[in-house]
């Protein structure tokens, strides 16, 4: 009788942790040991989920259970959980083990055998390690859902920017940031019509991936269409645009007049629309979507002014005609009265206002002055690699 054993954690960080992959090792090894059985090899995966069973080290161990199946006698795990915590995959892995005459071992749960009871213990515990996997990933989707809305970048930042781990914000990469500012920039000028140009003369001023790689035509589409430099943050999954927490490499005017000069729009994106004032002010009752607005065509061939939810997974879908949504609203306005208590604390409010707009033309100044500073170090390497080409060429 011989014994492998598997041994796992889920991320990265875990398997960092002294304490954790070399105490399950230990483990499993001790109870080998106790049983008299030799271990053929040791199976570990570091930083996989046991949600999926498509685990490097899980599938080499079945592998080699069923080339080895006249050698091997039992698999042992420190518990039920490092092995599955999908019921599903555990039935079928533990099936397929069964079937080549080979035991799965618990150390720290050893009523796992084939009697009722085994079976009962076995089943309920691939149930309870399966709930406490799927309550974790909805505790994470919420927080991720949260953070998203409130105009957070949860992921890799993206080229220009930088990760903080310690702060946990995004900020702006001091080496590659005024590169691919510089790269809208010279792409909304009339001196190239072509992107792939723009892609060669950034790259030769320095312009690197974060894993220091020169950027390739397929990422350079995708950094060019990407909200993210003008200050959005976009999730199509979780059908979510706001705001971000982070500083924009580029004004949304410059990312507007790009994507037409990449055919990607036909006029730039209006935030204010004279003829529906309330659009993207009012919210949808029922998802608390703000309002989309627009002229509907009717069964006579007529237009009308309305304003509906655009949210396609709401089930209140909210809509109203523009006349009768803002009649209501301003005799909404006409029943705010303000209090004598607030009208005594518009002085206050007032100067705490002026000093909050000081600072942000404080910042905003201190913002073109940097990026004054950065144009002018691009300009003198734009002019110092033009130098060296032109001196290549007439020394040849």
């Amino acid at each position: 009788m011989a014994a492998i054993c598997y041994i796992r954690v889920s991320t990265k960080e875990q398997a960092e942790k002294q304490h954790n992959l070399p105490t399950q090792e230990k483990k499993v090894r001790d109870y080998c040991t106790s049983q008299s059985w030799p271990v053929l090899q040791l199976f570990i995966d570091r930083g996989e989920s046991a949600r999926t069973e498509d685990r490097t080290e899980f599938q080499r161990m079945l592998s080699f259970c069923r080339t080895n199946r006249k050698k091997v006698s039992h698999v042992v795990v420190a518990d039920l959980s490092r092995f599955a915590r999908n019921i599903r995959d555990q039935a079928n892995a533990l099936g397929d083990l069964m079937q080549a005459g080979i035991k799965v071992v618990s150390v720290d749960e050893p009523m796992l055998d084939e009697t009722a009871s085994g079976k009962l213990s076995r089943n309920m515990l691939g149930a309870m390690n399966q709930y406490f996997s799927d309550a974790l990933s909805d505790k994470t989707k919420f927080r991720m859902d949260a953070g998203v809305k409130a105009g957070r970048w949860l992921w890799i930042a993206p080229l220009g920017y930088l990760n903080n781990i310690q702060t946990k914000t995004i900020q702006v990469d001091p080496k590659r940031g005024p590169l691919v500012r510089k790269a809208f920039e010279l792409i909304d000028s009339s001196s190239y019509t072509n992107t792939k140009a723009v892609l060669k003369l950034v790259n030769g001023l320095g312009l690197r991936t974060h894993k220091d790689n020169e950027v390739t035509p397929q990422s350079w589409d995708r950094m060019l269409t990407n909200e993210f430099y003008a200050g959005w943050i976009v999730s199509k999954k979780n059908n979510v645009r706001v705001r971000g927490q982070h500083e924009p490499l580029i004004s949304e005017e410059l990312f507007n007049r790009v994507q037409v000069k990449l055919g990607r729009k036909s006029t730039p994106h209006r935030q204010v629309v004279e003829e529906f004032p309330l659009r993207g002010l009012v919210q949808c009752s029922g998802c608390g979507k703000n309002l989309t607005a627009g002229f509907a065509k009717g069964k006579m061939g007529g237009k009308y002014a309305r304003y509906w939810c655009w949210n396609s997974r709401c089930q209140c879908k909210a809509t109203a005609g523009r006349d009768e949504l803002e009649t209501r609203f301003v005799a909404l306005l006409k029943m705010l009265k303000p209090m004598a208590d607030i009208l005594a604390k518009l002085p206050e409010i007032a100067t705490r206002e002026w000093e909050e707009r000081k600072a942000r033309i404080a910042k905003d100044a201190e913002t073109l002055s940097k990026r004054r500073g950065d144009q002018l170090t691009m300009n003198q390497k734009t002019y110092a690699s033009i130098d060296r080409r032109n001196n290549f060429q007439a020394g040849r």
